[in-house]
This record gives structure tokens, sequence and C-alpha cells, in this order.
């Protein structure tokens, strides 16, 4: 099994990697619990860029 990071800190990984780009922002985010060790994360992004959302989840 690997490391479980509490959600506050799961949130703020996510947003961290969108944004560093300087150009998106994270404008809501909702991460829900799907099992003990396993969530699943909705959100809203803003970006003046036109990519795709696979952009954004190849990011760490």
């Amino acid at each position: 099994m690997g490391v479980i990071f509490h959600p506050t800190c799961i949130v703020q990984r996510i947003i961290n990697s969108i944004e560093r780009d300087g150009t998106s922002k994270v404008q809501d985010i909702h991460l829900l619990r799907v099992h003990h060790d396993k969530y699943a994360c909705i959100l809203t992004i803003t970006t003046t860029q036109d990519l795709p959302a696979d952009n954004y989840a190849l990011r760490k």
C-alpha cells in the first residue's frame, strides 16, 4: 500500500500542479472519497491558453 495523504494535502497538491504554469487558475475543486485510500476529483479551471483536459490530467 502506498502513502496515504490527508485530503487537504491532496487538494493543495492538485491546485499547485495546475497553477504552476502561471496561466491556469483552479476556480472550484471537489475531492470525493471513493474508497478508504482512493479519491476522485472534479474541478473547474480557467486559463488563457487553449489546452486540452489531458494536459492537466498528466501533470504531477
